[in-house]
């Protein structure tokens, strides 16, 4: 078994899914709730995965915004008033799909890693930060009624176990980590 890491997703998600050898038994994760893994959701279920769709709550489509696609908005050049993002209804819809699962991927998706190697910040102020993130994750899920027992990491990142136990003491009904799958495409 193999785990795939998907962002983007295109018109050419069969092609790539021949390429990358993939078969029923790997693990596909779509990370971030970007659109475009909404919008060619037909491609993505018609094979027999598990399909793990990763959610940053702050970043879904806010009602102001227009949807669409990342490689829209850069070609496009497309303003703030655009979201790559999908809403809080394509959600509720992918979860209700056979194979199909809803993780949490942080509120904000901090990048932890810059935190402490680059802002320089305190191993104790990355933790605070991670907690009250891990805390508005928690509460949206459940303010949503969206459950889980699947948590991904942002940008892949786990520090090291501190993370992993400190989700596993606060939120026991947390079974599966997802630290990046092995091959990205």
């Amino acid at each position: 078994m193999k785990m795939f890491t998907i962002h983007n997703v295109d018109s050419n998600w069969n092609k790539k899914y021949e390429e990358n050898k993939v078969n029923n038994e790997d693990i596909l994760t779509l990370d971030d709730g970007l659109y475009s893994q909404y919008k060619y959701l037909d491609k993505i279920v018609n094979n027999k995965n598990k399909k793990i769709f990763s959610i940053t709550p702050n970043l879904l489509l806010k009602p102001n915004q227009n949807q669409c696609t990342s490689e829209d908005k850069r070609l496009n050049k497309l303003g703030n008033d655009w979201c790559e993002y999908m809403s809080l209804e394509q959600v509720y819809a992918i979860s209700k799909i056979d194979n199909c699962f809803i993780g949490m991927h942080g509120y904000n998706h901090i990048r932890f890693k810059k935190l402490l190697e680059v802002d320089k910040l305190s191993e104790e102020d990355v933790i605070r930060r991670f907690i009250r993130d891990l805390d508005l994750c928690f509460s949206w899920f459940k303010d949503h009624k969206l459950n889980t027992d699947i948590y991904c990491f942002p940008y892949n990142f786990t520090f090291n176990r501190k993370f992993v136990l400190i989700i596993q003491e606060k939120y026991p009904e947390i079974k599966t980590f997802i630290n990046g799958g092995r091959i990205s495409w």
